[in-house]
């Protein structure tokens, strides 16, 4: 799968396509930050139902 995307990454258009940097810096903080507020949210979730338990 990899090496079909290379080639066509290599002979077509999007071998012209320039992503910034900072588009993929900013995308990636946000994703981390969701991620791990949902995490702590589903521990909140967990120990509430082991402490009612």
């Amino acid at each position: 799968m990899a090496a079909i995307i290379a080639l066509i990454d290599h002979f077509t258009f999007l071998a012209k396509i320039v992503i910034p940097s900072s588009i993929t810096t900013i995308t990636g903080t946000i994703v981390a930050l969701l991620l791990a507020f949902r995490t702590a949210q589903s521990y909140d979730r967990w120990w509430d139902v082991e402490n009612n338990n």
